[in-house]
């Protein structure tokens, strides 16, 4: 295949020709005028409807689909369009057609058939299964076949990259398509076009991956791979009889021509198959038989239960994204129903719902490009066809069911369910390029849905929130106090994590020219980059209470989040009734306002060691040498291997110290090796090349955010003069900030309207939660948050950093929950303050270094 798609039939316009279909539980064709049963009526018309055509998208040139659901006795089938794509005879529901990587599933069976045989394990590294050739290319090319796995490339995570999605291969294949391609020609090519990276690091979908499968199938088997796949998976007794590889197989005896399939407008009928042939794709069949392998893997009539439940237990690829992947197969919703399937090139989907035994199969002849996809176009379409219920619970059917991510799992105290709401990336054309939001739903299990659930919101921007909140979900003390009275909505925001695009730099941002590369790189992926705001958020999070049907929500927000909370607020205030602000960032806060309160939070630290007699005895004059290097690297930065380490950056690092106390206790000990100049942590620190460095976080969104709403406002020849101040502790903060205002420049980012920068009237119960020793959003910023507001009540954290809900979990859920159940502020809230002090650490032991993954 060339390049993995879905489908979106919903958004499609299908040649205006009868369908032709099958009589329900029947294999009379339409001319026997068998009358049809509702079922079978219902299903002709959704077949119908779903050609209707919408936005513009092109007709496809021809479609079949099947449908089987014995508890209600449907085997149907129909077929719109023709079979030539170009208007002649008609397209026939028995006519075979490619099924592009809808294979892979054949494949993963037949190998997961010989795990079962014990011929070798998932975790069995390839080296010795391929060819000699094989591992010793992939050694030369810089991928260890002794470091990949079986499993890993079932499930595409080897790190070789797809030969299929590359432009060079689509080139050559449209400019020969007679060409008679190899398999090691299509390694070559994934190997010196992409570069391979370490395996098991990320989920990377490759047709190379399953070239690989192929050729492991063919030398333990010893025999050919379309002789391996119907010995392994045993067609004659599955019940296949119109499935066979292209080349190496001759087409079953009495079947009609294979349908005609589009690729960009081009007729690939006549392609040699060797262009998809050898694993990641290959195999031509027909809707019968696609719906009838579904069905007998997914139950059990193929692979023992067990392994079964292997193949689909877990998903890679985001499982909000919609490459939700487990073994071979792809793994989506309908409804409230899991289902699992595969997608291939040619606008197919088959895929089989165990839960409710529902299966069916669609192709419609070429690739359309859609927010839409199959699964919920075509598959919910014929699901409510036969009376299936598709409605997604708890809050209503406008979010798009997804699976959740892996993380999620460890939660037993809640029913959690995942899905993706889609939304303009510009509200001010509802009409245009549409992206989605991940969203998930906690609810205790047998308990209805609460109207006025605690919504959470991430911090960065651009720092992902489910990891943390699924980490906190899994305690169950903390789930249990957290869903005491209410049910919680997760959300990851625009450019966010799983949403999707997810705004991520090609590399760490540290400079214009990073930034460039940054802009250049999401760009070139259709992201306006100037719709990533605040503003925008804030109408996100509108959309999504109206699609789960909130009538007003709490909101609990971290870091940046605080600040989109108070936006939310501005603009609906009737939507909110109550907000916890952990870690508060004001609206009207700009980069040069935190220099000066950042420093008044390191003079905390600095007292706070003075006042244990310990740390003093160790770090000396702590203050002045640390300011004394500053200054001295302000004038001449300090080479830590091939880079160069100014102020800026030594202020910069000190943040990632006061993520949790047990780094907190360190920063006395890590101020004093700055000082210092210790090469070990000054290496552990810098050493790392930060150009080739690419970030989880979302640093595109977060400069989007930035250089809208804080970047106008920022009091340059304030910062200037900070700058040039005698203190070099406040001078490097300044310069820090004023690194981000010269990307912020470069930042395609308008001025987002005054009033987004505007203190926001709080007239609901509202806490502001800070850490002692917070120093991303310094806890004067809450104290005067509610000198100004009388609404909000300040909760400062003994000893704590950045996000009390991450550092003192169990004390900030427990305020969090009664205050959402009183829907007041004076509850008690003692605990923030008898957390322990912070006990300093006098020297950089092991421990310290382990704590950032330094050796």
């Amino acid at each position: 295949m060339i390049r993995k798609c879905v489908l979106n039939l919903v958004a499609a316009a299908l040649m205006l020709a009868a369908p032709q279909v099958e009589a329900t539980a029947s294999d009379c064709s339409p001319a026997c005028n068998v009358p049809k049963s509702d079922s079978s009526q219902r299903l002709d018309r959704a077949l119908r409807v779903l050609g209707n055509g919408s936005n513009g998208v092109a007709a496809p040139p021809n479609i079949t689909a099947r449908v089987v659901y014995p508890p209600r006795g449907v085997n149907w089938a129909g077929a719109l369009g023709s079979a030539d794509g170009a208007g002649g005879p008609p397209a026939r529901v028995d006519q075979p057609f490619r099924i592009a990587s809808v294979t892979k599933t054949f494949v993963a069976t037949a190998v997961l058939k010989l795990v079962e045989n014990r011929r070798f394990t998932l975790e069995t590294p390839i080296a010795g299964l391929v060819a000699p050739a094989t591992a010793r290319r992939l050694g030369e090319a810089g991928a260890d076949p002794s470091a990949i796995s079986v499993g890993q490339l079932l499930t595409h995570r080897s790190g070789l990259f797809d030969y299929a999605q590359t432009p060079e291969y689509v080139e050559q294949v449209l400019a020969a398509p007679q060409r008679c391609w190899t398999r090691a020609e299509q390694l070559e090519l994934a190997l010196t076009v992409t570069p391979p990276i370490e395996s098991d690091v990320v989920f990377a979908y490759s047709d190379t991956n399953y070239i690989l499968l192929g050729e492991i199938l063919e030398r333990a088997t010893g025999q050919s791979l379309a002789a391996a796949l119907r010995t392994l998976i045993d067609y004659r007794r599955v019940g296949l009889r119109n499935t066979w590889l292209e080349s190496e197989e001759p087409a079953p005896a009495g079947i009609g021509p294979r349908l005609h399939q589009f690729l960009g407008g081009v007729d690939t009928h006549d392609f040699d198959p060797s262009f998809d042939l050898y694993g990641g794709g290959g195999l031509v069949s027909t809707t019968q038989d696609l719906a009838t392998v579904f069905r007998a893997l997914l139950r059990g009539r193929i692979l023992a239960p067990a392994t079964v439940a292997a193949m689909t237990s877990d998903v890679y690829g985001g499982g909000f994204a919609q490459e939700a992947y487990a073994v071979g197969l792809t793994a989506f919703y309908i409804g409230d129903t899991a289902c699992l399937g595969h997608t291939g090139v040619y606008g197919i989907l088959a895929a089989h719902c165990p839960e409710i035994d529902y299966t069916f199969v669609v192709t419609a002849g070429a690739p359309t490009v859609a927010l839409d996809t199959t699964e919920r176009g075509a598959g919910t379409a014929l699901a409510r066809a036969i009376g299936l219920d598709v409605s997604l619970r708890p809050y209503g059917d406008d979010l798009r069911r997804t699976a959740c991510t892996p993380e999620f799992a460890s939660s037993r105290r809640a029913t959690i369910y995942c899905g993706m709401l889609s939304v303009p990336e510009d509200h001010d054309r509802p009409d245009g390029r549409r992206i989605e939001l991940a969203a998930a739903l906690v609810q205790q299990p047998r308990r209805r849905p609460s109207t006025e659930p605690l919504l959470l919101l991430g911090g960065g921007p651009g720092v992902p929130l489910f990891p943390t909140a699924a980490a906190a979900l899994g305690d169950a003390d903390i789930a249990a106090t957290l869903l005491a009275s209410q049910d919680l909505v997760l959300v990851e925001q625009r450019g966010v994590g799983e949403s999707v695009p997810s705004l991520v730099c090609p590399s760490v941002v540290v400079d214009v020219e990073d930034a460039r590369r940054c802009i250049e790189a999401n760009e070139a992926a259709g992201v306006d980059l100037r719709q990533y705001t605040t503003l925008a958020s804030t109408a996100d999070m509108e959309l999504l209470r109206r699609a789960l049907r909130i009538r007003q929500w709490n909101v609990l927000g971290f870091s940046f989040g605080t600040k989109l909370m108070l936006g939310m607020l501005r603009e609906r205030p009737g939507t909110i009734r109550s907000l916890v602000l952990d870690g508060v960032d004001t609206p009207g806060n700009s980069l040069a306002a935190d220099p000066p309160k950042l420093t008044q939070v390191l003079d905390a630290i600095f007292a706070g060691c003075e006042s244990q007699a310990d740390c003093r005895a160790a770090f000396p004059a702590l203050r002045g040498r640390f300011a004394a290097t500053l200054a001295d690297a302000a004038r001449a930065p300090i080479g830590v291997g091939e880079n160069r380490i100014d102020d800026s950056a030594l202020i910069g690092v000190l943040a990632q110290f006061q993520a949790a106390p047990e780094r907190i206790a360190y920063l006395p000990a890590v101020m004093d090796a700055i000082a210092r100049r210790d090469p070990v942590l000054l290496q552990a620190l810098f050493a790392g090349a930060a150009e080739d460095v690419a970030s989880s976080e979302a640093e595109a969104a977060y400069f989007s955010v930035t250089c809208s709403d804080e970047a106008p406002i920022a009091d340059l020849p304030g910062l200037q003069r900070m700058m040039m101040s005698s203190d070099p502790i406040l001078a490097a903060y300044a310069r820090n900030a004023g690194t981000t205002l010269d990307i912020c420049r470069a930042w395609p980012a308008g001025r987002a309207p005054d009033r987004v920068r505007e203190d926001v009237a709080v007239r609901v119960p509202t806490l502001a939660f800070n850490g002692e020793f917070d120093l991303q959003s310094p806890p004067q910023t809450g104290r005067q948050l509610a000198a100004r507001q009388p609404a909000v009540r300040a909760i400062e954290f003994r000893g704590i950093g950045h996000v009390a809900t991450n550092q003192a979990t169990a004390c900030a859920a427990a305020i969090t929950s009664r205050f959402v159940r009183a829907g007041q502020v004076g509850v008690d809230a003692s605990c923030a303050g008898a957390l322990p002090e912070a006990r300093w650490r006098t020297a950089l032991d092991p421990a310290f270094y382990a704590l950032f993954g330094a050796r």
